[in-house]
């Protein structure tokens, strides 16, 4: 494993990490995008054939700035509306624009996952102090029902998780059941690679991350990023140089060895993505039912098979503040992690422990933003 020092020399120059980390603030925070058919194949503007009303921008925009701050939250660089039957996104990362093309895949694929339905994709030009900006809008369909929040959870019955985690272990198996076209690469969907700041994968931030033609190659891109970001990214000083080369070598050893099955993947199954609605019981029974839908695509792709689950251990923890003391739930992650591991036929622990000591040690994160 190279030093800190030689990795500095042979991706960056030589140059002090100071500067290093500065260029990396600013490729992130100033992102200058490529024309965006190196990012996507889906031809813009999109409509769907079929969809509800759809209000002009004006109106969107109205929609945006009235709605609550906890509304307009994402988990990615933008604002959200909800008008009518219609989810409405914009951003100005492209990455909208992947999300729109991921679910329109998996609705193409006839699987009986549930996904909010794309209705239209198109891009809207800005002029902010004589420069022009490109905002994309992403239109879906509203899925009725709320996310799984700490709070939520802590005030269902036990019977109400239980079903809740079925639905949940459910959409992970049809993901899971979705089979690979031949010649299948491991990156987004049509052979297309991640953005440039993907978490597991960045080195340099100049290029896409994939798509990798093999799972060596898929695992040489995963301990090259790990060994860049632990060499040239962490603070000089924050951990011990035979400690981060004895962690590097522990992933490469281990990680060509694991299955390697390409599974489409959601790579962030957070409970503020998974939004369940309450089916009221029509059979008398007096037993109602809960409908589960996974939403947020952005990154989605295809993965090795052990990923998925080690992600949604990354994503799961339920937490509340109480006197402005946060107050982790480990019970109910725990449990809730068990309900929901009967979608798959493997553990993954060793995935799971090592990337999990990975993140504490190397600051090296698989989870983030795709």
């Amino acid at each position: 494993m190279a030093s800190r020092s030689e990795l500095l020399q042979k991706y960056f120059g030589g140059r002090p990490w100071e500067e290093v980390i500065s260029e990396k603030d600013d490729k992130l925070y100033n992102r200058k995008y490529k024309p965006i058919s190196y990012y996507t194949k889906l031809q813009l503007p999109y409509e769907a054939p079929q969809h509800p009303d759809i209000p002009p921008i004006d109106k969107i925009e109205e929609a945006i700035k009235a709605a609550t701050i906890l509304d307009r939250q994402s988990s990615y660089s933008g604002t959200v509306c909800t008008i009518g039957p219609l989810f409405i996104k914009r951003s100005a990362n492209i990455a909208i624009v992947q999300e729109a093309e991921n679910l329109l895949y998996l609705q193409a694929s006839g699987s009986a996952l549930r996904t909010p339905t794309v209705y239209a994709v198109f891009p809207h030009d800005v002029v902010i102090e004589n420069q022009t900006y490109t905002i994309y809008y992403l239109v879906q369909e509203r899925i009725e029902g709320q996310a799984i929040s700490a709070q939520f959870w802590l005030n269902l019955e036990q019977k109400e998780r239980q079903k809740i985690c079925k639905g949940l272990a459910e959409q992970f198996r049809l993901l899971q059941a979705i089979q690979p076209p031949p010649n299948t690469s491991y990156g987004r969907v049509h052979n297309q690679g991640w953005l440039e700041f993907s978490p597991m994968l960045e080195t340099t931030n100049d290029e896409l991350c994939g798509p990798y033609s093999s799972y060596d190659e898929f695992c040489q891109a995963t301990c090259t990023s790990a060994e860049l970001q632990s060499g040239c990214f962490l603070q000089p000083g924050f951990l011990e140089e035979q400690t981060r080369q004895e962690l590097l070598a522990k992933l490469k050893k281990t990680i060509y060895t694991w299955s390697s099955r390409p599974t489409f993947t959601h790579v962030d199954p957070h409970g503020r993505n998974t939004i369940v609605r309450r089916i009221p019981d029509t059979t008398g029974d007096g037993q109602d039912s809960w409908e589960v839908t996974l939403v947020d695509w952005e990154g989605a792709g295809w993965f090795p098979d052990w990923f998925q689950k080690t992600m949604l251990y990354e994503c799961t923890w339920f937490t509340t503040v109480v006197a402005y003391k946060a107050i982790q739930h480990k019970k109910e992650d725990h449990e809730y992690l068990e309900m929901v591991s009967g979608a798959w036929d493997k553990s993954y622990e060793e995935q799971q422990t090592l990337f999990r000591e990975l993140k504490d040690s190397l600051m090296y994160m698989i989870g983030g933003k795709w």
